[in-house]
C-alpha cells in the first residue's frame, strides 16, 4: 500500500527476512531498507539505484555531454548513498569506431541501472537496454538539473534510439 511517493508498507517484514525489491526492469535487485513506522509496520524505500550522466565535466555544475558513446565522462549518482563519482570515457572518446557500444560496457560495470543523455546511437542503446539499463534522452543543462528532472519525472525512458550511428 503507497505512503507516499517511492515508500511501502511492509508488515511481514518484521518476522521474516527482508524481502528484497526491483530496482529495474533488468531484474537487479537490492535489499529493501526499512524504517521503523509502528509496532509491526515498516517503510521500505522502493527505489534507490545508480544514475549515469554523461558529462563535459567532473560534477554537478558540469554541461550533461548531448552525445553517448562520444561523452568526455560520466557522472554517476548513488541515489541511496548520494554519493558522485566521476568517470573518463577517453577510450570510447578517441575510438576510431564502436564508440557507443564500449561507453555502454563502462556504464554497465559502474552498475549504472539508468543513463541519461541528450542522445543515443542505435547499437549503443541495443547494448544498454540488453543489459537491462533504462535510457533516458533528452538531458540537457548540467549534470544536477538533469538528475533533478529525472527525479521530478521530467525525463522519460525511451524505447529506440533517437539518432543515426555515427551520430556528432
Amino acid at each position: 500500500m503507497p505512503i507516499s511517493s517511492g515508500l511501502f508498507v511492509d508488515a511481514a517484514a518484521v518476522f521474516h527476512e527482508p524481502p528484497r525489491i526491483r530496482c529495474s526492469p533488468a531484474g537487479r535487485y537490492a535489499p529493501a531498507i526499512f524504517a521503523p513506522l509502528g509496532r509491526d509496520t515498516f517503510l521500505r524505500e522502493a527505489e534507490s539505484m545508480k544514475i549515469a550522466v554523461t558529462s563535459e565535466g567532473e560534477g554537478l555544475e558540469s554541461k550533461v555531454d548531448p552525445r553517448f558513446g562520444r561523452a568526455a565522462r560520466f557522472v554517476l549518482f548513488d541515489t541511496d548513498t548520494r554519493e558522485l563519482r566521476s568517470i573518463d570515457n577517453r577510450r570510447s572518446l578517441n575510438a576510431a569506431q564502436g564508440a557507443g557500444i564500449q561507453a555502454a560496457e563502462t556504464v554497465l560495470s559502474l552498475g549504472a541501472e539508468c543513463l541519461l543523455t541528450g542522445h543515443c546511437g542505435p547499437k549503443a542503446f541495443r547494448a544498454l537496454t540488453a543489459a537491462g539499463i533504462r535510457v533516458y534522452t533528452g538531458a540537457a543543462g548540467t549534470v544536477g538539473e538533469a538528475i533533478a528532472a529525472f527525479q521530478q519525472g521530467k525525463l522519460k525512458p525511451v524505447d529506440s534510439a533517437d539518432v543515426e550511428g555515427h551520430w556528432t
